[in-house]
């Protein structure tokens, strides 16, 4: 009887605490942050000896708000290391970072313990997320008893996002690097389904549509747990109808994805117009919380694309390399005006074209001291596998295996866009002894370089090499440095948003004046570290305007060859081809029928133009 009772009572408290369960919502947990939950397996932000290193990341208000009635429980931090470091404490801190909201800490000796790799650190008490959260700083401060690399830095550069404090140094901005792994999980039952919003928005000209077309580059986060197939996007400005684009997107919950999309307003465009983009329906549904959906665009600079080519005579390689350059440049009209290059004589020895910048930009390298030719950089960005290191830190000098890996390349660097733009004109004096150039700079406000430079390079193309180790016949030495203005350029100091300067060229009699041409580079200088000496954009200027180059679009034969394009006539001493090896040969190789081999050449005419030429 009383066992009876006991189960009927123990029924009895079973079935209410189930009563009280189930009107409960299950509660969501999501992350938010920008590096979409990615980590580093390297850092270039290493701390010597013992001391303390913090790192904080800037939450914006209108990505909070989106979450107003959920808490935020705890930080997820990604370490690129974990020896030597014995403590780690994360931290909310308000929009001025003067005050410590939470906090939460683990140890190499707590459960759970710092790791490698991502950490989930509980808050010591959760912070309320309300409709007038304002900007916060998430963020961690690890202690280490020796010398350790720990920080994670990924993805595109977001601005005024990441913060770094190394030491007793001050906090600093390294927004233009990348995004920090950091994230913040975020607990409750008011989390949206539906939940786009935009984090940056950028927008440039696009004349390669036309004149009026634009390109924009968003960064779209979703806040909500759904995943909709298209979104649908207003463009807005005064003066000009509104434009509505749906993109087909899908962006996984709780990630940030970077879109690019184009327009057409019909109507010139420039840095004053200011565009609003303002995200509508979601897969056919509306967005939750509206607040987080519209944005001002940032307007931006194409970039052009600086190709640095690292070449000397000694060099039995090189020629081939150079072919598969011409080659690139040539190959695309979108390219004219928008790629081109300077050659360094250094890398393998020297030759006689080789100048004291020359061997001292091999520093760019940074492999341990380890040089080789021939070589390329492309915008000196550090984004290729180390050859020489024992480590897997990327460098920006790279070996090409194609032309077509050239192409592919620069057409990845031109959709990228900058943060300034710049504009070289060019004079000579009567008599011809000087050239003057007149360099502009112009930034948008978003240019974070801390220490920007302006390169200027006198070159010349045409300069018949003396002996070109790898070639045959008569070789062409092309984007030769005659002159320039000092090896890591001139100080760049901003009035305004504008930079201006002159620079004069004394030109040697010797040199062919039909062929010369001015570079001019801005770019970063940092001595500590080269992978941080990037080019935000560069501008080429021609004494002689530049004659847009023939593209090839079919087979040309040999008999086409003789009769339409030679004319029946002997090639100059200027002319010369190039096989599927890059070795340089002369013309009458491939003219006369008895040394003729089979195969595909490129042929180099006295005017600068390109054909490609198969002999079947």
């Amino acid at each position: 009887m009383d066992k009876a009772m006991n189960f009927k009572k123990c029924v009895a408290c079973v079935l209410m605490a189930l009563g009280w369960l189930l009107p409960l919502k299950a509660q969501n947990t999501i992350s938010l942050g920008f590096c979409n939950g990615e980590m580093a397996s390297t850092t270039s932000y290493q701390l010597t000896g013992k001391g303390y290193v913090s790192a904080a990341l800037r939450l914006p208000a209108a990505a909070l708000r989106a979450y107003a009635g959920n808490e935020l429980t705890a930080i997820r931090v990604g370490l690129v290391a974990r020896v030597n470091i014995d403590e780690l404490r994360v931290w909310v801190n308000n929009s001025t970072m003067e005050e410590t909201l939470v906090q939460g800490m683990i140890t190499r000796n707590t459960n759970p313990k710092i790791q490698k790799g991502w950490n989930e650190v509980l808050l010591d008490e959760p912070l309320m997320i309300t409709d007038d959260t304002d900007d916060l700083f998430i963020g961690y401060t690890y202690h280490q008893n020796a010398t350790v690399g720990a920080v994670s830095l990924v993805g595109e550069a977001m601005d005024y996002t990441s913060f770094l404090k190394m030491g007793d140094e001050d906090w600093m901005d390294i927004s233009d690097k990348g995004v920090l792994s950091i994230e913040a999980l975020i607990s409750g039952d008011h989390i949206a389904r539906y939940d786009y919003g935009f984090q940056s928005v950028q927008i440039a000209p696009n004349p390669s549509v036309s004149p009026t077309a634009l390109s924009v580059k968003a960064v779209v986060h979703n806040y909500g747990t759904e995943s909709p197939a298209w979104f649908s996007v207003l463009c807005q400005t005064d003066g000009i109808k509104p434009i509505s684009l749906t993109l087909h997107e899908a962006i996984p919950s709780t990630r940030s994805e970077t879109v690019t999309f184009g327009f057409d307003p019909g109507i010139e465009t420039d840095e004053q117009t200011l565009w609003t983009f303002t995200i509508g329906e979601l897969g056919g549904e509306p967005d939750e919380q509206p607040g987080n959906n519209s944005a001002q665009a940032k307007f931006t600079y194409q970039k052009n694309v600086l190709v640095e080519e690292f070449t000397t005579e000694q060099c039995v390689n090189c020629p081939r390399i150079a072919s598969w350059l011409h080659e690139a440049i040539e190959s695309d009209k979108a390219f004219v005006g928008r790629v081109f290059a300077v050659c360094h004589h250094a890398g393998y020895y020297t030759d006689w074209l080789t100048l004291p910048c020359d061997e001292e930009l091999t520093w760019l390298y940074n492999e341990n001291g380890n040089l080789y030719a021939p070589a390329l950089m492309i915008n000196r960005r550090a984004m290729f596998p180390n050859k020489y290191r024992t480590d897997d830190q990327p460098v920006a000098t790279f070996l090409p295996a194609s032309a077509e890996e050239m192409v592919s390349l620069f057409n990845d660097e031109l959709k990228r866009t900058a943060n300034a733009i710049v504009g070289v004109s060019l004079d000579v004096d009567d008599d011809a002894s000087n050239l003057k150039a007149h360099v502009v700079c112009k930034q948008n406000g978003l240019y974070k370089a801390a220490h920007p430079t302006l390169t200027v390079y006198l070159m010349e193309d045409d300069v018949k090499a003396k002996n070109q180790s790898g070639a045959t016949g008569v070789y062409w030495q092309q984007h030769v440095i005659r002159r320039y203005n000092s090896t890591w350029g001139d100080e760049v100091t901003w009035d305004s948003n504008l930079f201006a300067a002159d620079y004069t060229f004394e030109i040697d009699p010797s040199w062919n004046k039909e062929k010369l041409s001015v570079v001019a580079v801005l770019g970063n200088y940092d001595a500590a570290n080269p992978a941080n000496c990037t080019i935000e954009n560069s501008a080429k200027a021609s004494l002689v305007d530049d004659v847009e180059p023939e593209i090839p679009t079919g087979i040309v034969t040999m008999d086409d060859y003789h009769e339409t394009i030679m004319n029946n006539r002997k090639p100059t001493a200027q002319e010369c081809c190039y096989d599927q090896q890059g070795r340089g040969l002369p013309l009458s190789a491939i003219l006369h029928r008895s040394s003729q081999t089979k195969g595909a050449y490129l042929v180099r005419y006295a005017d600068g133009s390109v054909k490609k030429v198969v002999i079947p």
